[in-house]
């Protein structure tokens, strides 16, 4: 719905008078949609609802819009007849080439940061296994072991490419208790829970800043920038 918004009142109303400044402002309301996002996902983890993401998803759409509808017909605007073929071929393989390239990249960006942050979760949790494993009567030397073999567990399974693998550190338990073992599992569902959140805001954060290079990119376009149809118009 944002993206169809969008993209109407760019095109239909907002481009031919403001020009470029429609797609700086485009690509600043997107990054503000992924900021919010972003926000949004910590605060929440995996109580996040769908109603809840209506409104940064609203938001992104909306900027999204703004920016790609049109962003062909001013671009293709700056260059004369003879050579609009040649400009729309490049500008389709550059589009092509950088969403290849963009979903890649984030991928490679997301599953970085969740190895690379999984002791985020793991000490969000660790007061509260703690605490389980004291009403058990579970040592403090034992409780140290079986915090470490948590950490551990977290840790390698962020880091498994293949999600249905357990990895070893996941298959021992020093105390071979019921309650244990369920107190354990409940805690990694809740690490795993915050790990995902901060990398998924971390991921949109990039995406956001990422929107702000694309905003001083727009800068090369001319001032005056119009619709191609207008430049298309003065054509012999």
């Amino acid at each position: 719905m944002g993206a169809g918004v969008g993209a109407g009142l760019s095109v239909g109303v907002l481009a031919a008078r403001y020009g470029r400044r429609v797609l700086m402002i485009g690509a600043l309301v997107n990054a503000a949609g992924f900021t919010v996002y972003g926000l949004l996902g910590v605060r929440y983890g995996s109580e996040f609802t769908t109603w809840q993401m209506a409104l940064p998803l609203v938001i992104t759409g909306a900027g999204f819009g703004m920016v790609v509808a049109p962003t062909l017909d001013l671009l293709l605007g700056q260059v004369s007849v003879r050579e609009a073929g040649s400009a729309s071929g490049l500008l389709n393989t550059g589009q092509q080439l950088g969403i290849a390239l963009g979903v890649a990249l984030v991928g490679v960006v997301f599953f970085t940061a969740l190895d690379r942050d999984s002791d985020l979760g793991v000490a969000a949790v660790t007061p509260e296994i703690r605490t389980e494993l004291a009403l058990e009567g579970v040592p403090v030397q034992v409780q140290d072991q079986i915090v470490a073999g948590f950490a551990a567990c977290v840790h390698d399974r962020s880091a498994e490419d293949d999600p249905t693998v357990t990895p070893a550190s996941c298959q021992s338990n020093p105390v071979d208790n019921t309650t244990v073992s369920r107190v354990l599992a409940q805690a990694g569902t809740e690490a795993n829970a915050v790990n995902f959140a901060e990398t998924f805001r971390y991921t949109l954060f990039y995406g956001a800043g990422m929107l702000l290079l694309v905003c001083l990119g727009f800068f090369a376009l001319p001032k005056d920038a119009k619709l191609e149809e207008r430049v298309l118009d003065g054509e012999p």
